[in-house]
């Protein structure tokens, strides 16, 4: 009995020491692993904290191209542009075989408020010192050289009638009637104001009001113009308005400069405004001629 007793005390002994050492030998396994597992994950979490703080690049799928279409081209449409009748009363005062000898005779009359204009017509250079729209006023300003002793003669020339046809955008005929209408309305105003010279009637703020109050309008129109007819350089009826419509700005921007100094210069405003006169009609006449 004592021996049996002895016995399983042994044995339990031996069960808590080999019980103790499991577990001491466990207690070491899992520190261990858990060490290199912890160091794992730890530098596995590093590295994506490095990931995620470097720039990432995201590819986006290319924009879908446009391509520029062109505008379809304007529809044309024709249209008769009417041209009526000009006659023209010009006051001569001397006619000359050598162009030099007229220039010099011109030259002196411009400093007297007159015209000045040379026309060179059937072999001979033909000064003019005033035109008009009317014979009847022509011949007045006849008279009026007569009673200063000054000899004169009246030389008139007719610009026919004519009809254009253009072919052209409506936006484009519209402008180019536009543009006839202003160069006439032109010679009207000229018209008036030499008139109003020979009656000393004519002030130099109502000329400046007068260019002042479509000078936008006709600028807007001479640049469209201009880059119609640079666009059609082969095309001479559109060259030409082009010209004629450059030959009145200039006239214009002369005469209202002019016009501002007219209380201590009228003598330069009536040149202006009367050699702009013989100009214009003269450079519409030729124009007209060409067809």
């Amino acid at each position: 009995m004592r021996y049996s007793r002895l016995k399983r005390n042994k044995n339990g002994k031996r069960y808590i020491v080999v019980t103790i050492a499991i577990i001491v030998v466990a207690a070491i396994i899992y520190f261990a692993t858990a060490g290199i597992a912890g160091k794992a994950i730890g530098e596995f979490i590093a590295s994506r904290t490095v990931a995620d703080d470097a720039p990432v690049s995201v590819q986006t799928p290319p924009e879908p191209q446009q391509t520029d279409t062109p505008a379809p081209p304007a529809k044309k449409v024709q249209a008769t542009i009417k041209m009526p009748p000009i006659t023209v009363y010009a006051v001569q005062l001397g006619a000359f075989s050598d162009s030099a000898n007229a220039k010099q005779f011109a030259d002196n009359i411009k400093g007297q408020g007159y015209a000045g204009y040379i026309i060179h017509d059937k072999n001979a250079y033909k000064v003019m010192a005033s035109a008009y729209n009317a014979a009847e006023i022509a011949d007045k300003a006849k008279s009026n050289f007569k009673a200063k002793n000054i000899d004169s003669q009246i030389y008139s020339f007719q610009i026919k009638a004519a009809n254009i046809t253009v072919n052209a955008s409506k936006d484009n005929v519209s402008l180019i009637q536009q543009c006839f209408t202003d160069i006439e309305k032109w010679f009207e105003t000229l018209g008036t104001w030499s008139k109003a010279l020979d009656e000393g009637a004519l002030k130099g703020d109502d000329v400046a009001k007068a260019i002042d109050g479509d000078k936008a309008a006709i600028k807007d129109r001479y640049d469209r113009l201009h880059k119609l007819a640079d666009s059609n350089k082969d095309n001479a009826a559109f060259v030409g308005l082009d010209q004629l419509y450059g030959i009145m700005i200039r006239q214009r921007d002369a005469i209202s400069k002019a016009s501002t100094k007219a209380s201590t210069n009228a003598v330069q405003l009536s040149f202006n405004i009367r050699y702009a006169y013989i100009e214009a009609l003269d450079k519409y006449r030729q124009y007209r001629e060409k067809g």
